[in-house]
């Protein structure tokens, strides 16, 4: 296990000035360019050697990744197709063969002193000899044989590849190849599934690993294997779009996954609720009901499009759909809230108190629920049981205390009004008070 900079100048070479000289002269030739600066800032000689690396130069530095599923990618590279793959494990705990590189440690040092292990900080870590008994210097253990680098940030693929750099001291013949260094080897008939996977299913892929200018410019080489996208790229973008609130951008990427796959409900859905927090509640319904004729007894549909359906006030529709979800998954006390709070929407109070208690009882540490369940009590002037449930409201932590805060003494009139009710003093106390009360 060489770096390149050993098979460019020999291994030899490690043994001489020529190795040192080179990496001066590299590092020298980068500043003289200004190609050192990186956010208007010069790196110093470590970080110089890294970008360097990372642009495909032959330095000292041997590239590792702390993520294995990263190793595995590299590992099953297009590079030799017929060829076995090969990831190097490396014990990097290892006291006696490694010393670790810090960013303090790192700075102001010149790459000469630290190929020589002869930095600030291994000088203060070496006792003076002559202060030592004599008979104590044969069990000196000898200096570590390689650096560990693990760089923060660098750069943006530094930080995209989890790099750590390994790099020998000059002199030293001591190779953590054949002491601490384990090989996993790939099948090659395996390599290209494998790097499918990892790029399906973790992300791993080379928009990822190179994610800057010249990454994506080297995503786009000559010999780069090119297809046409399909609809898993766009549902992708979609998925993002949609989880940054940018409605219009998912819509337009899944119009294309769509076009490319119409089989499938995930589409449909997603697409669906795009229009819905766009307030397209027609168009939500469509997208909704595609997904629920491919996918027919899936709950969380039939709740979707019950609330698209709610938004339009159409209450009977609402209530359906709410009513299947319910059929398919009888435990999920949201599917009871939303359909009482239908119910109440459409006149049937006593259909309404009979899914909140449900609900309720699904969820009895909900204050929401014990708050709705009130309101509905007072509707039917149970004047007891109303006020038993806006106490047990007020005596639970959440979502409750914004909505109760929400009865100014306005709204309770027209509470009053609208259901032809008179609140008997206390009741409008409970629900005026507006901020949360500790349980007694």
């Amino acid at each position: 296990m060489a770096s390149a900079a050993d098979r460019r100048l020999s291994y030899n070479a490690r043994m001489t000035g020529v190795f040192i000289q080179y990496h001066r002269d590299l590092i020298n030739s980068c500043r003289l360019k200004r190609y050192d600066l990186y956010q208007g800032t010069s790196m110093d000689d470590l970080e110089v050697l890294a970008a360097l690396q990372h642009k495909g130069a032959a330095t000292c530095l041997l590239d590792f990744t702390r993520n294995p599923l990263i190793a595995l990618w590299f590992a099953c590279g297009p590079l030799d197709p017929d060829k076995h793959g090969k990831v190097f494990i490396v014990d990097t705990a290892d006291t006696d063969m490694f010393v670790r590189m810090t960013h303090e440690n790192k700075q102001n040092e010149r790459i000469e002193d630290i190929l020589r292990f002869s930095t600030v900080q291994m000088q203060n870590q070496r006792p003076v000899e002559q202060d030592l008994p004599i008979s104590s210097t044969s069990l000196m253990r000898p200096d570590p044989a390689s650096w560990i680098w693990a760089p923060e940030t660098l750069n943006m693929r530094t930080v995209a590849q989890h790099s750590l750099f390994i790099f020998p001291s000059i002199g030293t013949r001591r190779s953590p190849a054949t002491e601490l260094v384990k090989e996993l080897v790939i099948d090659a008939n395996s390599k290209r599934s494998i790097r499918r996977e990892l790029e399906e299913l973790y992300n791993i892929r080379e928009e990822t690993l190179f994610p800057d200018f010249a990454g994506f410019a080297l995503t786009q080489r000559h010999n780069a294997p090119y297809s046409a996208p399909d609809d898993t790229v766009y549902r992708r973008h979609a998925r993002d779009a949609y989880q940054s609130l940018k409605f219009d951008d998912a819509i337009r990427h899944l119009n294309t996954a769509i076009e490319l796959n119409g089989s499938d409900y995930e589409l449909y859905n997603l697409r669906g609720l795009a229009h819905f927090w766009l307030r397209q509640l027609p168009m939500a319904v469509s997208d909704l009901s595609r997904a629920i004729e491919l996918k027919t007894e899936d709950p969380v549909l039939h709740y979707n499009r019950g609330e698209a359906f709610y938004g339009q006030k159409m209450w009977e529709e609402s209530i359906d759909d709410f009513s299947k979800a319910i059929s398919i998954d009888p435990d999920n006390e949201a599917y009871y809230s939303f359909r009482g709070s239908a119910r109440e929407s459409s006149g049937d109070i006593n259909g309404a108190l009979s899914d909140f208690e449900t609900a309720t009882r699904l969820n009895p540490e909900s204050g929401f629920l014990y708050f709705r369940r009130g309101i509905l009590r007072l509707i039917s002037r149970e004047w007891d049981g109303a006020r038993a449930d806006l106490k047990l409201a007020r005596s639970r932590e959440g979502p409750i205390i914004p909505e109760m805060s929400q009865w100014t003494n306005e709204r309770i009139s027209e509470f009053e009004q609208k259901y032809g009710i008179e609140l008997p003093p206390d009741v409008r106390k409970l629900l005026n008070e507006g901020e949360h009360h500790p349980p007694d």
